[in-house]
């Protein structure tokens, strides 16, 4: 059975993911900050840890062995740096970063392309830039396993 790490795996995108792969037969690990009530889906592992707290992430997730993870929560190159040290050895790592990032787009921009310029305006979009150029960095340079995904859009609230 393939083990697989989702950080953020309880939230508004990650909830639909995490149940899709346990249909699909994953070995789930989910990890949240740590959150009241009980584990709203049994069927996986839950580990509640806070990843500002660097030392204590790492010991949560140390014996993991995980061979592919997915990380909704990676918002800064600190976040990204400390996903390469825990998923050294995954097949593959894919972070979740924003639309937020290319900056203002316009209506002749859409659809977006993987090839526009990046210019984000404000913080948030900045940071997830950042992000997300320490991971392709890591990649030109050794080869680390990484698809970043750009939603512009989420709706919605989902229910376990």
């Amino acid at each position: 059975m393939k083990k697989i790490c989702v950080i953020g795996g309880f939230g508004n995108m990650g909830l639909g993911v995490t149940r899709e792969l346990l249909n699909q037969g994953y070995d789930v690990t989910v990890v949240t900050l740590p959150m009241e009530g009980d584990n709203p889906m049994p069927e996986a592992r839950w580990i509640q840890a806070d990843r500002k707290d660097q030392e204590g992430f790492k010991a949560a997730l140390k014996d993991g062995h995980y061979e592919y993870a997915i990380d909704f929560a990676c918002f800064t190159e600190q976040d990204a740096a400390l996903d390469c040290e825990l998923f050294s050895e995954a097949s593959h790592v894919l972070a979740v970063s924003t639309g937020a990032s290319y900056g203002p787009l316009y209506g002749c921009e859409i659809p977006i392309r993987e090839y526009m310029i990046q210019r984000p305006q404000w913080g948030y979009g900045v940071t997830k830039k950042a992000m997300e150029e320490f991971f392709f960095d890591k990649f030109r340079k050794e080869g680390f396993p990484i698809t970043i995904f750009r939603p512009t859009v989420s709706y919605g609230r989902q229910k376990t």
